[in-house]
């Protein structure tokens, strides 16, 4: 926990810390989880083993390197530091008196002994003999099946659905020792007229249900068992029908106990119904049927009929096809309490009805060689080998050998950390995050003998004829153990841009080929934009040389760039869907092909690629980058765009302290004769040197010092950066100390960058509310007003709203009073009401 004070908290409601005390209450130097001072790490009294003593002798470094030491409680089983022991067991010997205080005398159980260990015994000893003790002395077992459990309650839980428990729960004290003591019955232990309280009524086992009913109404419930068994199984067909359960012989000088186990045994064996798949029974078809839908093994579970052995045995097919119910008198004559024995398959690993085997074995050999052969041959894997064990071999023996053969040749193994999975789509994703396995190849991707990823057997890791290489040669010569030890090699795609695998580059370089075909094909003839061009490098070229290449040409004539902020999209959808946001492309996407060359064109209007009315559409409007705020704007009205940039520069660095204060970043010299890719690329570098804030840590750029401070809070490098004043040469060259400690900002000729404003400055649409660059806002207004007819036009005459009225304001108005006065028109017009709470939503749709 973070602090004390919270780990106090937890602790209040920690079980495994009940009796211990909180942090800081113990008195000593260092002693802060309740041990006596100068007592070493014990309890009470200094000691913290079991008999007061420390367990062992503090490290010779005089630090605690491993942490608080933890003990075994002899009587609950959990660990509790060692300093606090001697209040953890004084706790579990006052709760354990407490409640077997609380039974009849001939039912409560002894408190668990103490472990005797020697004085020079290890913690790790102590722990051993304590835990030894738990288990045989404070667990509760179940009688029927010997599951050990912490307490009594738990393992009354357990035994209601113990088909082993069923009858052999006494609801008396138990025969003998202490590790069966104490257990009252189900119901609650109520006490039976003799006053004894340890018998209660007596109840049955009924072997057609299993159901447990008082024996003085059992024969009403054994005639109702009966006539309901007999009633449904006449609705089945005769060859489904399951006979009647045969009522268990026992002599007339049997116990309840013997009565309860035959029917018991019984009921499993008959009354119960077995999945085919994975041999589980169930009470009746519904639940089993319910259970078989999701059950793997019984998907390949098929009908046989009986066999002959069966037959003559008199064993019936049950109505779960493939499930042979044995009769009362098995050959066996001990039974599985969990229905028809099942045995495990060699090549799927899955459990099979004994009786069915033969069938599942025909079907899972067959499922196997249709997979393989599907694979080149030099893939393909052989049958798992059925194991050889002798006649008189055990079930147990017979499935733990065809486990051992599945996990060893059915299981597909990862090449990293070797472990098993059931079929190599699994293991493929598994290998995708296994650190082991970085690298290496999936299942069957190994050169030439396993080329499964598209290559020609013997051909290397090449693509189509062995080739893989954008060129069609192998990137690199394979590796010299014939084996694929890296795992599959990838190329970068020239088109797309995307990983492919070098086997099947060819065909991933056809495809994207007739892609780009096709969706230049749906444009007009102007607006295609040309196949990009297969990079040419040489034949001796490495992978990493060739995706360098093709990286770049897709960079390059493959992407679709923004025509307002210049960022690069994978496809024209991508670049629209963000023109509609960037303030930058506003006005300037252009709805006509680009100027010229490859890299632009093809980039329709998000209004649908209109052309415009020159009919050439090439240019559309110019714009160019801010060399303040680095954002684009239209050369038309870049002056006044320039004007406010220094204005609002201005305003913010007057703001702050003298010293701080940063100088306005300098206006590139360019020639006139400049291009306006050139005057750009200036007035970017501009930006980036000397209008961003850089992060004094990690040396990443902000617009401003704002974003820069949001990303300081999870920056761990700039957790290191401590504020300084400036060198002396930082000082000569006239640089200042930023708002943001230990950040030096540069004088405009540093080659380093520095933070930028908030941009041109914005209004408010009184209409949609959203901000707009104020050199746009008239063709935004417009915009508007053309979309808010047309959405009231299509409603009936008198749900139709009017149009929001535009704020008068002075001409001498402020920039924030007129957004002020948008921003309130539009909240009070421009949104649209709920007539409950009167809450505002942006449309009707929302509200």
């Amino acid at each position: 926990f973070k602090d004390e004070a919270t780990l106090a908290k937890h602790m209040k409601g920690c079980a495994a810390a009940a009796g211990m005390p909180p942090p800081g209450s113990g008195g000593g130097a260092a002693d802060a989880w309740g041990g006596a001072a100068g007592g070493g790490a014990g309890g009470a009294g200094g000691g913290g083993g079991m008999d007061g003593k420390g367990p062992s002798s503090p490290p010779k470094g005089g630090g605690a390197a491993k942490g608080p030491k933890s003990v075994c409680c002899y009587i609950c089983g959990k660990q509790s530091l060692v300093s606090s022991f001697a209040l953890h067991e004084k706790a579990c010997i006052r709760a354990w008196e407490e409640v077997q205080s609380q039974k009849p005398p001939n039912q409560r159980r002894p408190l668990p002994r103490k472990p005797e260990v020697g004085e020079d015994a290890s913690l790790e000893e102590r722990n051993a003999a304590a835990q030894e003790v738990y288990s045989q002395e404070g667990k509760v077992a179940c009688p029927g099946c010997g599951r050990s459990f912490k307490d009594e309650t738990t393992m009354h839980r357990h035994a209601k659905g113990c088909s082993a428990a069923a009858g052999a729960l006494a609801e008396s004290p138990p025969r003998g020792g202490h590790e069966h003591e104490g257990r009252s019955s189900p119901s609650g232990g109520r006490k039976s007229k003799s006053g004894g309280g340890s018998k209660g009524p007596q109840s049955m086992c009924c072997y057609i249900c299993g159901k447990q009913c008082l024996m003085s109404s059992f024969e009403i419930h054994e005639k109702a068992c009966i006539s309901h068994w007999v009633e449904t199984e006449a609705k089945k067909p005769p060859k489904e029908r399951r006979p009647l359960p045969m009522k268990p012989e026992v002599g007339a000088e049997a116990s309840l106990e013997e009565r309860n186990a035959a029917a018991q045994e019984t009921y499993n064996q008959e009354g119960k119904v077995a999945c085919p798949g994975c041999g589980r029974s169930f009470k009746d078809e519904a639940t089993m049927s319910k259970h078989m839908k999701g059950c793997a093994a019984a998907g390949q579970a098929a009908p046989e009929p009986p066999p002959p052995e069966m037959r003559a045995s008199g064993a019936t097919l049950s109505p779960i096809k493939g499930r042979t119910s044995p009769s009362p008198k098995s050959a066996s004559g001990d039974p599985a309490p969990r229905g028809p024995p099942s045995l495990c398959c060699y090549i799927c690993g899955k459990q099979c009805l004994a009786s069915s085997f033969g069938i599942h074995e025909k079907a899972c050999i067959k499922a196997w060689e249709e997979a393989e052969s599907q694979k080149p041959p030099r893939e393909r894997r052989p049958l798992p080998s059925k194991p050889e064990l002798g006649a008189d071999a055990s079930l147990e023996e017979k499935n733990a050998a065809a486990q051992e053969a599945y996990n060893q040749e059915g299981k597909s193994h990862c090449p990293g950390c070797a472990r098993g999975f059931k079929d190599e789509a699994t293991l493929a994703k598994h290998m995708k995050g296994c650190a082991a396995a970085a690298g290496m190849p999936p299942p069957g991707s190994g050169g030439g003998a396993a080329d499964a990823w598209g290559g020609a057997a013997g051909g290397g890791a090449g693509g189509a004829g062995g080739g893989g290489g954008m060129d069609g040669k192998g990137p690199s010569s394979p590796p010299k153990g014939g084996g694929a030890a890296k795992g599959p090699k990838s190329v970068c795609c020239y088109i797309c841009g995307k990983q492919s695998l070098v086997s099947s580059f060819a065909l991933h370089e056809k495809a994207c080929i007739r892609a780009w075909e096709e969706v230049q094909s749906q444009k007009p003839p102007n607006q295609r934009r040309p196949l990009p061009r297969k990079p040419e490098v040489g034949e001796d070229a490495s992978l990493e040389e060739r995706n360098a290449a093709a990286q770049e040409v897709y960079s390059q004539e493959g992407k679709v760039a923004c025509p307002g902020c210049g960022r690069s999209f994978k496809d024209e959808t991508t670049m629209h869907r963000h023109a509609k946001g960037c303030s930058a492309a506003a006005g300037a996407l252009a709805e006509s092909p680009p100027r010229g060359g490859h890299e632009h064109e093809g980039r329709s209007s998000p209004s649908g690629g209109r052309k415009s009315k020159s009919g050439g559409g090439s240019k559309g409007p110019q714009s160019m980058c801010c060399y303040i705020c680095g954002k684009q704007c239209l050369m038309s009205s870049f002056e006044i765009h320039e004007k406010a940039c220094i204005s609002h520069w201005v305003e913010t660095e007057a703001k702050k302290p003298p010293k701080e204060r940063r100088p306005l970043p300098m206006k590139p010299e360019v020639g006139a004769e400049a291009s306006l890719e050139e005057r750009n690329a200036a007035a970017q570098e501009t930006y980036n040197q000397e209008g961003k804030v850089a992060c004094p840590g990690c040396g990443r750029s902000f617009k401003d010092e704002a974003t820069m401070s949001k990303h300081m809070k999870g920056c761990a490098a700039a957790g290191q950066a401590a504020p300084e004043p400036p060198p002396p040469e930082m000082r000569a060259s006239g640089a200042t100390l930023s708002p943001i400690k230990g950040r030096t900002s540069p004088s405009p000729k540093s080659a380093s960058g520095d933070p930028a404003p908030r941009g041109p400055p914005s209004l408010c649409c009184y209409i949609c509310g959203k901000q707009c660059l104020a050199s746009s806002f008239g063709i935004h207004e417009k915009a508007c007003i053309k979309a808010w007819e047309e959405a009231e036009s299509q409603k009936p005459p008198r749900e139709r709203r009017p149009l929001p009225s535009k704020p008068e304001l002075g001409a001498d108005a402020s920039l924030e009073e007129k957004n002020a006065a948008a921003q309130e028109a539009y909240n009070q017009e421009g949104k649209s009401h709920c007539p409950g709470c009167a809450r505002g939503f942006k449309d009707e749709a929302t509200l």
